[in-house]
């Protein structure tokens, strides 16, 4: 995450458009690798591992957390 935060956050420093573009294109290809890696690796063995009962319970935490403003209750 921080190479592709990285990326992106000096395209607003390029000094030019080719340079611009290079960083986005290397910010994308680092996001397909990581997420590939993730759907291939990660969530299988995540899915292998835990019940799905704890992965809905997780997954409704993240949403919350993202999602909702701090004032609201659940």
């Amino acid at each position: 995450h921080q190479e592709i935060d990285s990326r992106i956050t000096r395209i607003h420093g390029a000094k030019d458009l080719a340079g611009a573009r290079s960083l986005l294109r290397a910010a994308m290809a680092a996001s397909r690798k990581h997420f590939a890696h993730e759907e291939r690796v990660v969530f299988p063995l995540v899915e292998r591992v835990m019940p799905p009962e704890t992965l809905t319970k997780l997954g409704t935490v993240w949403l919350r957390r993202r999602h909702m403003p701090a004032h609201w209750s659940a």
